[in-house]
């Protein structure tokens, strides 16, 4: 019987959603939190954005948290709302952002690991800076 090494199983994992993104991505890879409608916390990680979105990278336990239905975003169905909070790299230090967005794909990259997309339907004002802010500077960087 063969030995598999565990860092291929991780290829074995294809996303299962169609990635809908019109603008450039910047990976981040930053904590953040998702906010729970009765106010409870869950913590996740901030994998990557653009101006319109993220993605949301976290653990099994995590995401049911999030989505308690389990059940993956099909096209056509009404959205869960997901409210978020994280900082992002600036200059000047952190700058904080809070944004609320639907969620648009949710889906099993690896054994524990599931990514949550999320299109932004409201950020905070300063948020909006800060994204732009980060976005540039990654793009300019190019």
């Amino acid at each position: 019987m063969s030995q598999i090494d565990p860092n291929e199983t991780q290829t074995m994992f294809k996303p299962v959603h169609r990635d809908r993104r019109a603008l450039p991505r910047v990976t981040l890879s930053c904590p953040g939190k998702v906010i729970l409608p009765g106010g409870d916390v869950v913590n996740v990680m901030i994998y990557d954005l653009s101006r319109d979105g993220l993605q949301i990278r976290c653990g099994k336990k995590a995401a049911h948290a999030i989505n308690p239905s389990g059940k993956a975003v099909k096209d056509g169905a009404a959205p869960l709302e997901i409210q978020v909070l994280f900082y992002v790299p600036l200059d000047s230090g952190k700058g904080r952002v809070k944004a609320k967005g639907k969620l648009m794909y949710f889906s099993l990259i690896a054994p524990d690991i599931v990514t949550l997309g999320l299109k932004f339907k409201s950020i905070s004002s300063s948020g909006v800076e800060h994204l732009r802010s980060v976005v540039k500077s990654a793009l300019e960087a190019l």
